[in-house]
């Protein structure tokens, strides 16, 4: 969250419009209600979507994603991907990895 804020800032610093989904890779604990909740107490923008699926669903999505899962106990440990796309939808950058690169610019 922590990097996307920074990408959200640099991009309005720069003039550019973007749009932030955000998929839980949880859907069991993260219900509507509760990343709503999440949303609002971490202070994210309004504009950002933060979205659940049903289990086959972000099962799919993850490995579609190349997302590295450690271990599925009662909280998901994984890595993490920040995926860029262009105004048709096609996708541009892809960061991921347990240490997404502080350095990455777009």
């Amino acid at each position: 969250i922590a990097k996307l804020l920074k990408l959200y800032d640099s991009f309005r610093q720069q003039g550019r419009e973007a749009q932030f989904l955000i998929v839980t890779l949880e859907p069991a604990n993260d219900t509507p209600a509760v990343l709503q909740h999440f949303k609002t107490e971490s202070g994210l923008p309004e504009s950002w979507h933060l979205l659940t699926g049903n289990i086959n669903e972000t099962r799919d999505l993850r490995d579609l994603l190349g997302i590295h899962v450690i271990d599925e106990g009662p909280h998901l440990l994984h890595d993490g991907r920040i995926l860029v796309f262009d105004e048709m939808g096609v996708p541009t950058h892809s960061y991921g990895g347990y240490s997404l690169d502080e350095e990455a610019s777009l």
